[in-house]
């Protein structure tokens, strides 16, 4: 019985070790790439460059005002009158003496400008 149980065993054990043999071949295979790659990157100069632009804006407001107020005020008044004197009358002012006899028209006109 032994003799069978240890072939038994064997065999199993064997399978266990083929197992453990090809993850290891595996794992060395993806060893050797990763250095195959890394010897491959190891050659080889990378330049990296960056280059970063600012764009500085300037803004410039000029505000004039020109404010320009020209006020001009003419008023004229113009007073016109016409009297008919129809009886002696006697007009003094200050140095002026006016006589006026009946029956003779008056035109008198003043001017103010303010």
């Amino acid at each position: 019985m032994k003799g069978v149980s240890g072939r038994a065993s064997g065999c199993g054990g064997g399978d266990k070790e083929e197992e453990k043999e090809e993850m290891k071949e595996e794992e060395l295979e993806e060893e050797d790439e990763e250095e195959a790659e890394n010897h491959n990157l190891s050659g080889r100069e990378e330049i990296v460059s960056t280059t970063t632009t600012t764009t500085m804006t300037t803004t410039t407001t000029t505000t004039t005002t020109t404010i320009t107020a020209t006020t001009t005020t003419t008023t004229t008044i113009t007073t016109t009158t016409i009297t008919t004197v129809s009886s002696f009358l006697m007009f003094s002012n200050s140095n002026i003496t006016l006589t006026l006899l009946s029956g003779v028209h008056v035109l008198c006109k003043q001017e103010y400008i303010i």
